[in-house]
């Protein structure tokens, strides 16, 4: 089966994302440039949620038996698991702080979505594959759905705008709650059965609005999650349908290429960013480079480059090892 260049292009993309969100700041200092450029990339989860839910969906209609639909999200949550927990046990014992670690710290500090960057996005789709289903059915049902997007989106205001004033209970559970990811699976699952009204692929320019949300809050001193604000949610969604809607056609063999293997080393790369960027920062002097105008622009860039590409070697060898299928 043809594999799809827009979903490539986007996970490619959001990838890149992800790694300069970690990792931007390994040859260089922190900068008004590379903290908004990172807020551009905001976009990076919720169309990694999309893309998961648009292909999940595709293989979870083709099974029509409720035994077979119940084996597959069984054995998808299995194999994630398994990802999840040799991932996060390697990082567990190179973080660890043994001379303080007890059974509650264990659990709440390495093991549920706070141990290493991006291990939060496990939590996430650990909840989204049980709740596929009903999620699923809730399209159905206009009286339920067209009411609950509504309250998603007073939550998304009222998460973006006035964070502060959310007790701190909610506050340390962060992005973590399925609920806030739960218009990105509608948004896969419409996408996947073709029932979205076809947009023009210059509208995935919309992106560019979030860095301009995020100074704007800034300017103002609201504090906020990255990831739950109005403009995330509506530009991540627009950027997504845009792209998948509309067939990307690169005539280059190699650039095709390229955008394959990385959309199908997504996970590896995903898991593999942040240890690559512990063992480059202990190499790696800080501040080596010059502080000025032109280094601040590129060397955000370079550094998630050269990231990427230490993880791209890593993903040729665990595809080539006994291990394939099992880390990734």
């Amino acid at each position: 089966m043809d594999r799809s260049i827009s979903a490539d292009l986007i996970k490619t993309l959001s990838i890149f994302g992800v790694v300069f969100i970690h990792g931007s700041l390994l040859l260089g200092t922190n900068s008004d440039f590379q903290q908004y450029t990172s807020d551009l990339f905001r976009f990076c989860v919720p169309c990694f949620i999309i893309i998961w839910a648009y292909f999940f969906e595709k293989s979870y209609q083709k099974k029509k038996k409720i035994n077979e639909r119940k084996k597959y999200i069984f054995s998808k949550f299995i194999h994630l698991f398994i990802v999840f927990f040799i991932w996060s046990l390697l990082y567990f014992l190179n973080l660890v702080k043994w001379e303080t670690i007890n059974l509650t710290k264990l659990i709440t500090t390495h093991f549920s979505g706070f141990g290493w960057a991006g291990q939060y996005f496990f939590i996430i789709l650990f909840q989204l594959h049980f709740s596929f289903p009903l999620i699923r059915k809730v399209l159905n049902y206009r009286f339920i759905y067209y009411p609950l997007i509504l309250i998603l989106l007073l939550i998304y205001i009222y998460y973006g705008y006035f964070y502060q004033s959310l007790p701190d209970l909610i506050k340390k559970l962060g992005s973590r709650p399925f609920i806030f990811w739960v218009p990105y699976v509608f948004i896969g699952i419409l996408l996947a059965n073709q029932k979205l009204k076809k947009i023009r692929i210059s509208n995935a320019l919309i992106i560019v609005l979030i860095p301009f949300e995020s100074y704007i809050l800034n300017y103002f001193g609201q504090d906020h999650d990255p990831y739950i604000t109005p403009v995330v949610l509506l530009s991540s969604i627009i950027f997504s349908v845009a792209l998948l809607q509309n067939p990307i056609k690169i005539k280059s063999d190699r650039l095709r290429n390229v955008l394959s293997f990385i959309g199908k080393n997504t996970m590896t790369i995903f898991v593999a960013n942040p240890i690559i960027i512990l063992i480059l920062s202990s190499i790696i002097p800080v501040g080596i480079f010059s502080n000025i105008i032109l280094w601040q622009i590129t060397l955000p860039f370079l550094s998630s480059v050269l990231i990427l590409c230490i993880c791209l070697v890593v993903s040729i060898l665990i595809n080539k090892s006994k291990l394939n299928g099992i880390l990734n």
